[in-house]
């Protein structure tokens, strides 16, 4: 989980009687994201995130409409490896999305923090001559599997008149798949989402999402599909399989450059071993 801030309780915004706001989480740049708890009877207490809308773009039509289409989309998507909106709401100072709480580390935080582990251990030049990823191969796998069958039913999402919605995530990456402390594996972030019935469009030339997990169309802003979710998904099992990052030193115009030429490292290229059964990719 995101390291935590922790200004005094006074300087946080009241979001209303529901939500008490414990700790800031995350700026994005539209919202920001708070950890928060609802308070009941009896001593009901859980613990939920809150992400409201900036107040200062909550004026803005475009920025609105886009935080409100994020947060109808969010709450369709009803999956166990999707993390589930519980409260679209406006409490008459600020427009919020409520969230479960997921107690646990982003994919890219443990794959940095074994790295970390093994270069204390055993030194900095043995570390990087065994691979950056220290993580077992199975267990990497699983979660690869379980954060697919997220994207999958998000990519197969229908209408309630069973029009396809042809949802594309657009920032599938380590940074948006969390492991939870209780062994749940749940996709994050559909907050630069596309959905087919989206009222707006991207802009062209706008490029979102994180270069390393592109296809070539999304780096100009070009209109895609789930393809680019496949293709992102693509890199993280190239770097689970190869035990290391697949653009590691590139910059984004070297990537992009590669990406579009095709010049993709095969995973046999790695070095590392690998068990007879395991699939040519």
């Amino acid at each position: 989980m995101m390291a935590m801030q922790n200004p005094a309780s006074s300087s946080l915004p009241i979001s209303g009687p529901k939500y008490s706001l414990l700790a800031e989480l995350g700026r994005g740049g539209m919202a920001t994201a708070y950890l928060a708890a609802i308070q009941g009877p009896g001593g009901f207490n859980k613990l939920v995130v809150v992400k409201r809308l900036r107040p200062a773009l909550a004026s803005e039509a475009d920025f609105l409409r886009m935080f409100l289409e994020e947060a109808r989309l969010s709450a369709r998507i009803d999956h166990p490896n999707v993390v589930h909106t519980t409260e679209v709401g406006f409490d008459g100072e600020h427009h919020f999305i409520a969230m479960e709480f997921l107690d646990g580390q982003s994919l890219e935080s443990i794959v940095r923090r074994l790295a970390k582990l093994r270069k204390d251990q055993e030194g900095e030049a043995q570390s990087d001559a065994g691979g950056e990823f220290d993580m077992p191969l199975k267990l990497h796998l699983h979660v690869i599997a379980q954060m697919l069958q997220g994207l999958d039913f998000a990519h197969e999402l229908k209408d309630f008149d069973g029009i396809p919605l042809n949802v594309v995530h657009r920032d599938v990456s380590p940074h948006n798949v969390m492991v939870t402390y209780e062994g749940h594996v749940k996709l994050l972030d559909f907050g630069i989402a596309k959905a087919a019935d989206s009222t707006g469009d991207t802009r062209t030339g706008v490029m979102k999402g994180k270069c390393a997990y592109m296809p070539a169309e999304q780096f100009g802003g070009k209109q895609i599909d789930r393809r680019a979710d496949v293709f992102a998904v693509g890199v993280i099992l190239w770097q689970a399989l190869a035990g290391r990052r697949l653009w590691k030193g590139l910059s984004d115009a070297e990537i992009f450059q590669r990406v579009a030429t095709g010049n993709i490292p095969p995973r046999a290229a790695c070095g590392r071993f690998l068990p007879s059964s395991t699939p040519f990719v």
